[in-house]
């Protein structure tokens, strides 16, 4: 069995770089078609504008997204996945090549091991050019502008990947799935259903981070994609999976997370029609998750609480 991933690793581009760094090219990678229409290519030049050093230019660039719509939806969930699956830094545009070279830097000072890394000057440097974190969050935050189902996918695996560390802190995930509201319903449904499954497969996969990776060892940038066939199949099948003790208190412990992030998402985007299943599931689910079922049934029926309210994901003001 493939060693479960523990849910406090967090990757924010500390380590050593030494794999082959490419020259006369960008690393910032955009999937799009090569045969693009006018609306593509419409596409493709608002997102650059998401690389760009001036925040006046990226905030065009989000305008010109929402203005554009749907057509620039499976562009930004393949650039989401992409920041997701691959960890290597993307730096601002035009300034790539700046990058490369800092990296090299950074890589002959690093052997140095009396110094901190993240100290040295190249490090920080090179923090200053990498827009992992600021392209993910832009990624999220318009697809719940742009109600994408298409992203709800995505936007549920990044919030099961929270797992233990953020289940009481409302994320820009939460945000961009209450944004897209009804439509997610069914999928928020069947994430509670299958959550122990679900759990599960988020255990075996690298944590989700929005940061940048450097590392001696290539494939630490890239997921396997053996996972994601497994998780596929784990989570299609309704067997009780068979753990040791410490693989079964993480897996319990991000099940309930994975439950309670859905029901608090549910809440908040307040469509009754979610309310059979959240009334019956107060009759099935465990004690521990119940109060927060029905917190949820309460709000979504404007009626007042009995007693202590449950503790509630918080949403920044």
């Amino acid at each position: 069995m493939k060693r479960l991933w523990h849910v406090v690793v967090l990757i924010i581009g500390i380590g050593v770089f030494a794999s082959v760094i490419p020259s006369g090219r960008s690393n910032n990678i955009v999937m799009f078609s090569n045969d693009q229409s006018g609306n593509d290519q419409n596409v493709d030049k608002a997102i650059k504008k998401l690389f760009s050093e001036d925040d006046r230019v990226r905030q065009i660039g989000r305008q010109e997204v929402i203005r554009i719509g749907s057509t620039a939806v499976k562009p930004l969930v393949n650039l989401l996945l992409d920041l997701i699956r691959d960890r290597r830094p993307r730096f601002v545009v035009e300034r790539e090549e700046e990058g490369r070279e800092l990296l090299k830097e950074y890589l002959i000072v690093s052997a140095d091991t009396t110094q901190t890394h993240e100290n040295t000057e190249q490090f920080r440097a090179i923090s200053r050019l990498v827009i992992n974190q600021r392209l993910s969050t832009d990624c999220i935050s318009l697809l719940g502008e742009l109600r994408a189902v298409e992203g709800i996918p995505v936007l549920l695996r990044i919030m099961e990947s929270r797992g233990t560390l953020s289940s009481a802190r409302w994320g820009i995930e939460h945000e961009a799935l209450r944004k897209i509201g009804s439509a997610a319903i069914p999928s928020l449904i069947s994430l509670i259903e299958h959550g122990r499954q679900h759990a599960y497969a988020a255990s075996l996969r690298r944590p989700v981070g929005f940061g940048w990776l450097v590392s001696l060892n290539a494939e630490d940038y890239l997921e396997d994609s053996e996972d994601d066939e497994i998780e596929e199949a784990l989570i299609d099948s309704d067997s009780r999976l068979s753990l040791d003790a410490d693989a079964e208190w993480e897996v319990g412990i991000r099940t309930v997370s994975i439950k309670q992030q859905a029901i608090h998402i549910i809440c908040e985007i307040g469509d009754k029609s979610a309310l059979p299943f959240l009334e019956n599931l107060a009759k099935t689910e465990d004690n521990q998750i119940v109060p927060t079922i029905m917190a949820a049934i309460r709000d979504i029926k404007n009626e007042s609480a009995v007693g202590p309210a449950p503790a509630r994901l918080k949403i920044p003001k």
